[in-house]
């Protein structure tokens, strides 16, 4: 009877932690946001960068011409890079109502243009040149896209970002 009684213990011990934890808690990751407290980085070179939290500004979103719904991210020039087949292999994870690639080159082609658009209003600092940004206009990460690790932390950080996990 003793070991009938054990046996019933070992087998209905896991079972009631399972159901507790698969209707009383829950899995959320969530992702940095940065600049939200503290000073905003700035360049020698920029001339207005606004205060913390730190917001892209609303004309970026004219500029690049769609409206706020979807996690975005822009990938500044690098010569190792192939963003076609990054984005691809993204979206074909994610969806690609979720989430948009962007090239600097859509920003201009002006050199002096891009320097500020990457370091006044991205804040993007070497080595990384790829940043990560939500639909409320939030910087949710920077990438250095040459590095498999690091292309496999915006797979994962972007899934988080659009609750695909």
């Amino acid at each position: 009877m003793k070991k009938l009684t054990y046996l019933f213990l070992a087998l209905l011990l896991p079972g009631l932690i399972f159901v507790f934890l698969k209707y009383a808690g829950s899995n959320r990751f969530d992702i940095p946001i940065y600049y939200q407290e503290g000073p905003v980085p700035t360049s020698e070179n920029c001339a207005v960068v606004g205060p913390a939290p730190y917001r892209l500004p609303d004309s970026l979103w004219n500029y690049f011409g769609r409206p706020r719904k979807m996690a975005s991210v822009l990938i500044f020039s690098t010569g190792a890079l192939i963003p076609g087949e990054i984005s691809d292999e993204i979206w074909n994870e994610i969806g690609k109502d979720k989430v948009t690639f962007d090239r600097d080159r859509s920003l201009g082609t002006d050199s002096s243009a891009l320097y500020r658009w990457q370091a006044c209003v991205f804040l993007v600092k070497p080595p990384w040149q790829t940043v990560l940004f939500d639909s409320l206009g939030r910087i949710r990460g920077y990438y250095d896209l040459r590095s498999r690790e690091e292309v496999d932390r915006l797979r994962v950080e972007l899934k988080i970002l659009v609750e695909h996990y």
